[in-house]
């Protein structure tokens, strides 16, 4: 790796791990929510601005986009679990879709050509349709609300906007649950593809072998 990678590498994706360690330091006071939430909450404004920065000076790269999902999941990972003791379900789930796109490389967004009407739905325009943004807030913001309701004195606002809050939060529930559909397709999707690729491999190896073997039994 000469000089020029590293420094591609490093410079344009700085605000990436800003991020990590904005996370790293969120969750030495995550039974703090106070203090937690503001690093936190840094963490998260600052993806806005990278990946602003990253258009505006047209800076994005395969590294960049893997390194930004990556921290993404690592926060959500940290919040899902301090939350409730099932979070290794949704996790699990996440972390498996990543694999299973990423796994693909540049190209893994190919894979959504053939998807159901709901994924492509939530896949229309970058996301930036009625159904794509319910979904992104379900994914980032739900974990996070019901972190900070866990705790006085934000759970007192629960008990004087109940109705408002309860409603919210179910809107953000449906929008992780739909999440979760496209993130179980991409990993059947991953799965069919993977089979289908095996089979292929074999179906081309048995026809090397018939091939050998009619070369062998003519010469």
């Amino acid at each position: 790796m000469g000089p020029s990678t590293s420094i591609y590498l490093y410079a344009p994706n700085i605000i990436g791990y800003l991020r990590l360690l904005l996370l790293a330091v969120s969750w030495t006071c995550v039974s703090q929510p106070s203090i937690f939430v503001v690093f936190y909450s840094a963490s998260a404004a600052l993806d806005f601005l990278d990946g602003y920065l990253a258009r505006r000076l047209k800076q994005i790269s395969t590294f960049g986009a893997w390194l930004d999902v990556i921290v993404d999941n690592i926060g959500r990972t940290m919040l899902w679990s301090y939350i409730t003791r099932w979070s290794w379900i949704i996790i699990s789930l996440e972390w498996s879709s990543f694999v299973c796109t990423h796994s693909r490389g540049s190209n893994w967004k190919s894979s959504f050509e053939r998807a159901p009407w709901l994924v492509t739905k939530v896949m229309d325009n970058g996301f930036y349709t009625p159904l794509g943004i319910l979904v992104v807030l379900g994914l980032h913001v739900l974990p996070l609300g019901l972190y900070v309701l866990q705790y006085p004195p934000f759970g007192l606002v629960l008990d004087k906007y109940h109705v408002l809050l309860y409603t919210g939060i179910g809107m953000l529930a449906v929008g992780r649950f739909v999440c979760a559909l496209v993130e179980l397709w991409t990993v059947l999707e991953h799965i069919r593809h993977l089979v289908s690729y095996d089979i292929d491999q074999e179906l081309s190896s048995l026809t090397d072998d018939l091939q050998k073997s009619r070369h062998n039994s003519t010469s």
